[in-house]
């Protein structure tokens, strides 16, 4: 049976609750992520009735993530800074960003430039006036009267968790944002005025809970003031660091002064581009960053850097490392991930890497002109090597470099992913002509039975480097989910492209671009290709066969997201006919999410 507790309330007594009621139901509906991330769903709700509007105002949950587009109208853009301003409390994330632009490019009748500093201004201007509602209204809180505390300053007002742009972004702006609440800051500073270093620094360290920064600039004319990671040594709790782009050319003495604290930072990545001005750091010395895990240095590690002995994933980055700095990793006895450019003439330095006893997965990327053959013997002795990237190989190897290669290739039994780009293989009898060769690759690389994600391509398309039906080998890859085969011209025609789709079941990325797909009767197999959310089937010489009613076969690719075939119009494919296409795969797709 039904009980029913009537706790003396009059019937209208019962009538007034019920709207109170109603309004704590649906606030508490609210708080629900799904609910309260997206401000149209919330305006929306807030337009359905009274009580939905109720709802909203006292609405306590900080979930709402807010996109600005620094190119709106100022009319949209101000009516978003009056939103910001009286509901700042439900918005955990802003971001604002916009890509590269011209300087005398107008939008709605303003230099680009003026417009994105009106936009700037009025977000400076919602930021401020919510710190001033939230000081009023605890202000006007009268004391409690019960053990229940009422809401904190901090609580009425902006509870920001993460705030990205590349261009709303002045030493303002970030002093209006709540050093109480923000943990993740992303800030490029390419479209923003010149900042003071001092200023910076003061409003980066005001950020006292910051536990992830980024800082970048990728405009030469606005550097990044190296001065400003000073103010990062306040920061108590900074456990992720990334720099990146243009700084300004005394950026080394500080960069040393801040890495050499006892700062708790876990991820470090260092991306600090190379200019004429910018002074080469000296030897680096990260020994008092003992809870460093992870660290990432794409440019500059000179020889003596000091690494920490506890570092577990490690990424060097082009030019980064000497053959005489490889000695440098030898002491990392806990590293576990280990990412390298190589730039080696000899094998020695890399066969140490057999003394990491607890590295589990190494990458390899030979840099352009890199003697490859050189190292490639040293592949099969490194059972930790899972991936591999000769992506640079842009001279013409002879055909005894390269049998070397795709050996090593071969011998490298743990390889999960493989990159091989070269030009073309040539062999020489003596004399100044040289011979174009092909030769099997695929069949030795078909043994690499782990490979998930494989991509051969010449970049030559008179002269190719693989022989007839040497492809075919490849079916023996099952477990691949991504294949470029990009630019192998004759060596992939339409028997190689079937016979791969009716035997690599889990392809999620295809690339068949610039092969020799005459007839397009390959499109039924890959139509039968479930998993697949990439295809190119890009041909810049026009050979390919493409029809719209073949095309047509590809709309059962319910989860199709990008489709390349190059220039439309050719070979009958129209801009109409591929809008059907994706319409029809559109229809897949929401079948799906309803069934």
């Amino acid at each position: 049976m039904w009980l029913d507790i009537d706790f003396g309330l009059g019937s209208a007594q019962r009538q007034a609750a019920e709207p109170d009621r109603s309004v704590l139901a649906l606030s508490i509906a609210l708080q629900h992520p799904d609910l309260s991330t997206d401000p149209r769903i919330m305006c929306a709700a807030a337009r359905a009735c009274k009580a939905w509007r109720a709802a909203v105002q006292q609405c306590s949950a900080c979930n709402t993530a807010i996109t600005i587009n620094p190119e709106a109208s100022l009319p949209q853009l101000c009516s978003l800074a009056r939103w910001l301003a009286k509901h700042a409390p439900l918005v955990t994330c802003i971001n604002a960003v916009c890509g590269f632009q011209t300087p005398l490019r107008t939008v709605y009748g303003l230099l680009w430039g003026q417009h994105v500093a009106t936009a700037q201004q009025l977000l400076e201007h919602a930021l401020q006036l919510a710190a001033i509602r939230a000081a009023a209204a605890a202000a006007a809180t009268p004391p409690p009267t019960s053990a229940a505390a009422p809401p904190t300053q901090q609580q009425q007002g902006l509870r920001l968790r993460r705030f990205t742009s590349n261009c709303l972004v002045t030493t303002d702006t970030l002093a209006a944002l709540p050093g109480h609440s923000l943990t993740r800051l992303e800030l490029n500073l390419m479209h923003s005025s010149s900042m003071d270093g001092s200023l910076l620094s003061a409003a980066l360290a005001n950020l006292s809970r910051l536990q992830h920064l980024s800082l970048s600039s990728t405009s030469k004319q606005r550097p990044v003031a190296g001065s400003c990671l000073l103010g990062l040594m306040q920061l108590g709790q900074l456990s992720s660091l990334e720099l990146k782009g243009v700084w300004s050319a005394d950026t080394a003495a500080p960069l040393q002064q801040l890495l050499s604290q006892p700062l708790p930072l876990q991820q470090l990545h260092l991306d600090l581009w190379r200019t004429s001005s910018m002074q080469r750091p000296p030897a680096l010395d990260l020994a008092a960053l003992v809870q460093l895990r992870g660290l990432s240095i794409i440019n500059d590690l000179p020889d003596g850097s000091v690494l920490p002995l506890q570092l577990q994933q490690l990424h060097l980055g082009d030019g980064t490392i000497s053959a005489d700095g490889w000695s440098m990793l030898l002491p990392l006895q806990q590293l576990q991930q280990l990412t390298l450019v190589v730039m080696l003439e000899e094998q020695e330095p890399m066969l140490g890497l057999t003394e990491l006893r607890a590295l589990q997965h190494l990458v390899l990327r030979y840099s352009r002109d890199t003697d490859v053959g050189a190292t490639a013997a040293a592949w099969r002795q490194l059972p930790q090597l899972q991936e591999l990237s000769i992506g640079h190989m842009l001279y013409s190897p002879s055909k005894e470099e390269m049998e070397s290669v795709v050996s090593g290739i071969a011998a490298a039994s743990s390889l999960t992913k493989l990159h091989l780009q070269v030009c073309e293989v040539t062999w020489f009898d003596g004399a100044a002509a040289a011979e174009w060769i092909s030769m099997a690759a695929c069949a030795q690389i078909a043994g690499l039975s782990r490979l998930k994600d494989l991509t051969l391509t010449c970049e030559h398309h008179e002269h190719k480097w693989l022989e007839a039906g040497d492809a075919l080998a490849l079916t023996a890859l099952t477990g691949l989910t991504s294949l470029c085969l990009r630019g192998l011209d004759a060596a992939v025609g339409d028997l190689e492209a079937t016979a791969l789709a009716c035997n690599v079941p889990q392809l999620r990325d295809l690339d068949l671009s610039n092969t020799s797909l005459d007839s397009m009767v390959c499109l039924a197999a890959i139509a039968k290709l479930t998993q697949l959310t990439k295809l190119s089937l890009r041909d810049p010489y026009e050979r390919t066969m493409l029809r719209q009613r073949g095309l047509m076969l590809l709309t059962s690719l319910s989860r199709l997201q990008e489709l390349d075939v190059g220039e439309v119009e050719a070979g009958g494919v129209t801009a109409q006919g591929l809008g059907q296409i994706w319409a029809a795969v559109r229809g897949q797709q929401r079948q799906q999410r309803v069934g």
